[in-house]
């Protein structure tokens, strides 16, 4: 008797956070070992010439160095090939709706290479984005279950079904992380449980309302303000200032400006920089955060350089937790981004457990 084959298409499964800094993705096959992917967050449009010009170029470039995606007649690069190619920059005053069903189709190209999916197969998407742009979810969703369906990449046409595609406000991988914390349990169901994402581009609030969740609100007092601030301040390049702002943390020691030129000038412009971004972030969370909250999560990378400051302002009124209780292994965490991958992991387990109910 015949062997009857499988012919059933294969299934990715996306966590997708479209980050101001970078898309961060986690992603696998239904069963298999998930990988990360990390996109820079630069989107342009291109014309064909340029398309053909980079096609006899790329070499053994890695797919996410040397990604571009076509619809439509229209082409865009994505990532490092926008940036040092084609100038492109990281389109910070736009919403992140605007640019990001290109960055998902890109991932999901990515994601194709890496796990050898070929070029259809089927895929279930969850995305997060700011609580104010949440209302364009619907629209996101047409858009990409178009676009994904017949879609022109570096390796040829690929035709992709987007089988479930879901939105979720930045924060809710991490909330959705802290519900399964045995002694959070309680606080989840009885109280207010608010999460503070801030990042680079945007600082958001979500709170749960003894389990039911909503959005607070969202503000564009991410860490770019501050670096733009330095930058404003110093003419020094905003990529180089924002490794050394970082590294210098929030109380720089004096004189320790590792790679920027201008030494006293820079510590006197981050440290009155950092005065102006916090009284401002400062009153937006005040505003933000209910005060009856039994529990506050503060999450991503700019809550980590802020948290001297965070903790002894909300310390002293919340019970505080950071990042929740995700753990990302090293082996998932190939560009050392620490806890900015919190969300977009947290997501991923969900999307994860949902295939076993459904199943």
């Amino acid at each position: 008797m015949a062997t009857k084959l499988n012919t059933s298409p294969q299934k990715l499964l996306m966590a997708l956070d479209v980050g101001g800094k970078g898309t961060k993705c986690i992603c696998s096959l239904p069963g298999s070992t998930p990988i990360s992917i990390w996109l820079d967050p630069e989107v342009i449009p291109i014309g064909y010439e340029a398309v053909k010009d980079v096609q006899n170029s790329s070499g053994a470039a890695d797919p996410e160095n040397a990604c571009w995606i076509g619809y439509d007649g229209h082409y865009v690069a994505v990532g490092y090939l926008a940036r040092r190619k084609f100038w492109g920059n990281s389109r910070l005053a736009e919403l992140k709706i605007a640019t990001a069903p290109w960055k998902a189709l890109a991932a999901i190209w990515v994601a194709a290479q890496k796990l050898k999916l070929g070029s259809k197969f089927e895929a279930v998407v969850w995305a997060l984005l700011p609580g104010s742009e949440i209302g364009g979810a619907a629209q996101f969703k047409k858009d990409l279950t178009l676009m994904a369906a017949n879609f022109q990449t570096p390796t040829g046409p690929h035709q992709i079904k987007i089988e479930e595609f879901k939105c979720l406000p930045e924060g809710a991988g991490v909330f959705l992380s802290v519900t399964t914390k045995p002694e959070y349990v309680p606080v989840v169901r009885e109280k207010v449980v608010s999460v503070a994402m801030i990042g680079y581009r945007n600082a958001s609030v979500i709170n749960s309302w003894k389990g039911v969740l909503d959005v607070g609100g969202t503000s564009p007092l991410g860490m770019e303000k501050l670096v733009a601030a330095v930058a404003n301040k110093t003419g020094e390049d905003a990529e180089i200032l924002l490794k050394t702002i970082v590294t210098l943390g929030w109380n720089p020691i004096p004189n320790d400006t590792r790679g920027i030129r201008q030494g006293m000038l820079l510590e006197k412009a981050i440290k009155d920089a950092q005065e102006s971004y916090w009284m401002a972030l400062r009153s937006w969370l005040l505003n933000t955060i209910p005060k009856d909250a039994g529990l506050l999560v503060f999450c991503g990378g700019t809550a980590d350089y802020l948290r001297p400051v965070l903790e002894k302002e909300f310390g002293l009124h919340y019970k505080l937790d950071w990042h929740g209780p995700i753990m990302v292994s090293s082996r998932l965490d190939t560009r050392l981004l620490g806890n900015r991958l919190a969300d977009a992991y947290g997501v991923f387990r969900l999307i994860i457990e949902s295939q076993k109910v459904e199943k």
